[in-house]
């Protein structure tokens, strides 16, 4: 686990502790996305492209993600999921501070995840349909991000 990621992950535990669970863990799988999204796009450009590669640092998680859909690196799935995951964090982070997994809003974007269908919708079960579209595609990204190591090495 790298440092950063390492250093997050001990204040993931300090935000649990300032509000509850679901938001804690929101806000922690947001900043995994981004450092692997960054991971794989800079893996992606071939070294001696500097310009590019510091670029992608100033990117948002979903002009990433984009980036890598129009490459073929990643589904539509995938982009879909990324995007609606993190319009779920926005309602969060600028709605009110309030807002649970069982408001009809967040519900709503619960349901248009990969992971919801074929599933009956509940205001109980929305944070478990988000947390298992979340793993799906941090599984996806995280095989990405290793074969591109793998590549990056080798080139």
């Amino acid at each position: 686990m790298s440092r950063t990621i390492r250093i997050e992950y001990d204040d993931y535990y300090k935000m649990k502790q300032e509000m509850d669970e679901q938001r804690a863990t929101m806000l922690w799988i947001d900043f995994i996305f981004g450092q692997l999204l960054t991971a794989i796009l800079i893996t992606t450009f071939p070294r001696r492209d500097k310009r590019i590669r510091s670029m992608v640092n100033k990117f948002s998680i979903m002009q990433r993600a984009t980036l890598l859909y129009a490459l073929k690196l990643i589904d539509k799935t995938a982009l879909d999921d990324i995007k609606l995951i993190r319009d779920i964090r926005n309602k969060f982070a600028h709605d009110i501070p309030s807002k649970t997994f069982a408001a009809d809003e967040i519900c709503a974007l619960c349901g248009r995840l990969s992971t919801a269908k074929d599933q009956k919708l509940t205001a109980k079960n929305s944070f478990v349909i988000y947390i298992r579209a979340a793993m799906k595609q941090y599984k996806q990204l995280q095989w990405l991000s290793l074969i591109n190591e793998k590549e990056a090495v080798r080139n």
